[in-house]
């Protein structure tokens, strides 16, 4: 503890006749999830206990397909077939590797592209046994999807070594008039994507152009970059009779497992749900040196979590830290030295993001302090860190619950690269697209999700966009439902009397969770019986000591930033709402995730 923090600590307890206070939120909000009674009665049918039913029937309306949601298998996966264009890329990648054509990969630089990347640079290498294919990766500081780079460095390629097809992973969909100049320097080009296509520069010129947005498309549009570019690969697979369950068929579902979480696909799919659930199963086999070296020694099991939390990140901080690269030589490497090399690459960069992650979040959250205009959304610059913004308009989305975007000032073109995260269900591409069709000779790029979206612009047109971005996101909001001031909401599954390990059991049944399948979060009535407090950078910490209607005791930790606060002493009873997690240093250890606490109406006995 900081002395001033010791200090504020000794004030507040002589202030209160010696009693240590616990602050909470005066008026905590909560939303009791609305249960589909229909699919709670099947879903007990189905075998499932109260609590499952309860959570699964929040969940979905979908009675015909609950089985799928339980248990996904690989053949719930969506026909592949539907996909448009894919036929033709499945013939076409036959003929050049009956040919024995130079193939480039050309992919994203985020986890979903270096996913992509990695799916058919595997396949190509090791299912097929095929070697004349090389790699490009772009770069943040060269711009979003087949950029002036790329091709520059493509063409440059083909004149010396002919480039006689190029695969483009998880791009592509923005990026028409680059893509048409490599069609006319006579290389075949196919397109594997997942985004939104642009109304100004879409694919005109191409070969063949998988991608599930597409109007005349049929297939699940929830689905990642990468997952696309191994559906491409299951298609050439079975049309050749090669096994689609062998080893390295296997690894490359893995691989389109950890984009779903990493690109934060909807979990809601079923085709999601089960990618995930198989390739979570095939990364904890043991079976691929590569998920060996990449997983953290000291976890046993794998799960959503350590995928989104843990790996993702990591391998998003290759492009971060400007060399994109070294995100794809984990996957990729054969030999285990190499393999931990490239791991131990890729943790150093991600270990000097961090660090200038958080130098940059303190300096914006200092800037935000300040600010005035801006009722609805947190909009920043940074002069550093490009590649960082998403990461810290993520931050200032979960802090204050509004959409936010965060500029990088490129200083070389006067522009203006942003990241933008949404908040409360308000369609960030909608919004930036309507600045864009109102101010095309400010705005530079625009693409992206729903969830989070690219956004480049002139800047000059800083403040202009500042007041558009806050005036269309506040026409996105109910307001009169949910105010931009009001405290934060929790939806809550069920309420349950006590904490215990089959609870957590109950949840990790329907897992994986995620994006359209929120993981569980519970309220329950516990008594204080004591806890101690402590603060560190400005936020109180609480360790609690809890009892439940049993009488057993829990302990669980607190942390607590907010206003508006009331007091709570020991031997009170509070109801807490939470997220329920496993602690694997005891065995079936079963701890808390606290949302928020209140004062309790109800009285435990025991």
């Amino acid at each position: 503890m900081k002395p001033t923090e010791i200090k504020e600590l000794l004030t507040s307890f002589k202030a209160t006749g010696g009693r240590l206070i616990l602050k909470v939120r005066q008026n905590m909000h909560f939303i009791q999830r609305q249960k589909d009674e229909a699919v709670y009665a099947r879903a007990l049918d189905l075998g499932l206990n109260n609590i499952e039913a309860t959570i699964l029937a929040n969940r979905t309306k979908d009675i015909d397909n609950l089985e799928k949601y339980i248990s996904p298998r690989l053949k719930d996966i969506m026909d592949y077939n539907k996909l448009k264009d894919i036929d033709i890329a499945t013939d076409l990648f036959i003929k050049h590797i009956n040919n024995n054509s130079h193939i480039m990969l050309c992919t994203d630089k985020d986890a979903d592209g270096i996913g992509a990347c990695s799916i058919l640079y595997v396949f190509l290498t090791e299912v097929l046994k095929y070697k004349n294919v090389s790699y490009n990766i772009n770069e943040r500081a060269d711009g979003n999807g087949i950029n002036d780079k790329n091709v520059e460095q493509i063409l440059e390629i083909h004149k010396n070594r002919k480039v006689d097809l190029v695969a483009a992973g998880d791009h592509g969909s923005a990026s028409g008039d680059n893509i048409a100049k490599l069609m006319d320097a006579g290389i075949d080009t196919i397109i594997t994507d997942h985004h939104t296509l642009s109304p100004d520069n879409a694919p005109y010129k191409y070969n063949a152009f998988i991608n599930p947005q597409r109007p005349d498309c049929q297939y699940d549009k929830s689905i990642s970059g990468a997952t696309v570019a191994y559906l491409l690969c299951l298609s050439v697979a079975e049309k050749l009779n090669k096994d689609i369950h062998s080893e390295y068929m296997q690894y490359i579902l893995s691989i389109a497992a950890l984009t779903v979480i990493s690109d934060s696909m909807r979990l809601d799919s079923i085709t999601n749900r089960a990618l995930v659930r198989y390739g979570l199963n095939i990364i904890n086999s043991g079976k691929s040196k590569n998920w060996s070296r990449l997983i953290p020694e000291q976890l046993s099991v794998t799960d959503y979590k350590t995928l989104g939390f843990s790996i993702a990140p990591m391998i998003n901080s290759a492009s971060r830290m400007g060399d994109s690269i070294r995100g794809l030589f984990p996957f990729i490497e054969k030999d285990d030295r190499d393999i931990m090399n490239a791991v131990s690459a890729v943790a150093k960069l991600n270990k000097k993001r961090k660090g200038l992650q958080d130098e940059l979040f303190n300096k914006v959250r200092d800037l935000q302090i300040l600010e005035i205009d801006n009722k609805y959304t947190v909009v920043q610059i940074i002069d550093k860190g490009l590649g960082i913004q998403g990461i810290i308009a993520s931050k200032f989305t979960n802090s204050e619950h509004k959409p936010a975007m965060i500029f990088y000032r490129d200083k070389k073109t006067n522009l203006l690269q942003g990241s933008g995260r949404s908040a409360r269900g308000v369609n960030l591409l909608k919004v930036l697209r309507q600045i864009e069709k109102e101010n095309p000779e400010d705005v530079v790029k625009c693409g992206g999700h729903k969830e989070a979206a690219g956004f480049t612009i002139k800047e000059e047109f800083y403040n202009k966009f500042k007041e558009l971005f806050d005036k269309y996101v506040h026409t996105e909001l109910d307001t009169s439902d949910t105010p931009v001031d009001m405290e934060v909401k929790h939806p809550v599954d069920l309420e349950v009397n006590h904490l215990d390990y089959d609870l957590y059991k109950s949840v990790k049944t329907l897992a994986p969770y995620g994006q359209g399948w929120p993981e569980p979060s519970f309220i329950t009535t516990f008594k204080l019986a004591k806890f101690t407090m402590f603060s560190r950078n400005g936020v109180d910490i609480y360790n609690l000591s809890l009892e439940d209607d049993r009488g057993v005791q829990i302990n669980s930790m607190y942390f607590h930033n907010g206003d508006n606060d009331m007091e709570i002493e020991n031997g009170m009873h509070i109801d807490i709402i939470y997220k329920v997690k496993y602690n694997s240093i005891f065995d079936k250890n079963i701890a808390m995730d606290i949302l928020d606490i209140r004062k309790s109406t109800k009285v435990i006995t025991f």
